[in-house]
């Protein structure tokens, strides 16, 4: 009976080793599955962490937007120193694009003092948001229209896009720059304008200079208004101008445009004067606090302060 117990155990013992060693010849078949299985699971683990971290910084970033003042008087250039309104950003302007010359155009630091041509001050500066540096001839010549030839033909200049300087007399001459800079002069009599023979080639800046003074000497309003079409408010873009000719004449340029989400734009204006007077950047009498004009609230007749503009005077120029 004892020996008979014995045997049960022994098969027992054996019985046991036989399973033990089965599980150490099949480790090698699931070991590494279960390795695998646990480091894709600990990499799946990291990974939605890393993302989960992401999405809170990015729901921070949204939760904090940075409000740029309306106004930064620090501001030095036109587009430093005026910032887009809450939910609107700056069309895009290309690198030597009007609308990149516009926005990098020097301003004076003070607002305070705007001179006239004969270098006395402006009376009512309640309309002037800040002032253009663009050059101003020393005569009563670079008024309304004047002052937005002159910052065409300085953007031009700019450029080196000398062809594209040329404009119409009211007599109907067309003064090209090109021909001027080769050399030929305008000669202007009762019986019209025509080119004459009068210096050598010339690319100079004084030589412009001399250019404009004729060209502002037989260019107006009127004038202007023969080199430009009508446009819809909705298609406003940085160069177009508000034109009123007749008796009671004036021009503002529309000088920078920003736009929201939705398409809906608003714009910069600016204008020289009668007598001729500096550039300067216009406030809104809606709301003086603000100078962008709000094609949405736009209505005629535009009131700018100083002068209202009526229905039809949007004009797009083929300067």
């Amino acid at each position: 009976m004892a020996k008979r117990r014995m045997r049960e155990k022994d098969a027992i013992i054996l019985s046991g080793i036989l399973g033990l060693a089965v599980l150490l010849l099949a480790s090698p078949l699931w070991a590494p599955m279960i390795w695998k299985s646990m480091g894709t699971q600990s990499a799946e683990v990291v990974s939605n962490s890393a993302v989960k971290i992401k999405e809170k910084k990015n729901e921070k970033k949204e939760e904090t937007p940075v409000h740029l003042p309306l106004i930064d008087e620090t501001g030095t250039t036109l587009g430093t120193r005026i910032n887009p309104p809450t939910g609107y950003q700056r069309v895009e302007a290309q690198t030597g694009s009007l609308g990149d010359f516009l926005r990098n155009y020097k301003i004076k630091k003070s607002s305070d003092v705007v001179k006239l041509w004969d270098g006395t001050e402006k009376e009512n500066l309640d309309t002037v948001q800040a002032v253009l540096k663009l050059p101003m001839e020393k005569e009563d010549l670079q008024r309304s229209a004047g002052a937005v030839i002159r910052l065409y033909a300085e953007y031009y200049f700019s450029q080196k896009a000398y062809d594209k300087i040329k404009f119409q007399f009211a007599n109907g001459f067309l003064a090209e720059y090109i021909k001027w800079q080769e050399g030929f002069r305008i000669r202007t009599d009762a019986t019209g304008s025509i080119w004459v023979n009068g210096g050598e080639y010339d690319v100079s800046k004084k030589n412009l200079q001399e250019y404009m003074h004729v060209v502002l000497t037989y260019t107006s309003a009127d004038t202007m208004e023969k080199e430009s079409k009508k446009i819809k408010k909705t298609e406003i873009q940085i160069g177009d101008v508000f034109l009123q000719t007749g008796q009671e004449s004036d021009v503002a340029m529309v000088v920078d445009v920003c736009e929201n989400e939705q398409g809906q734009k608003a714009f910069l204006l600016a204008k020289g004067g009668k007598p001729a007077q500096q550039f300067h950047l216009l406030k809104n009498p809606a709301h003086k606090e603000d100078p962008w004009y709000y094609v949405e609230e736009m209505n005629y007749p535009l009131n700018i302060g100083e002068f209202s503009f009526e229905k039809g005077t949007l004009r797009r120029l083929n300067y």
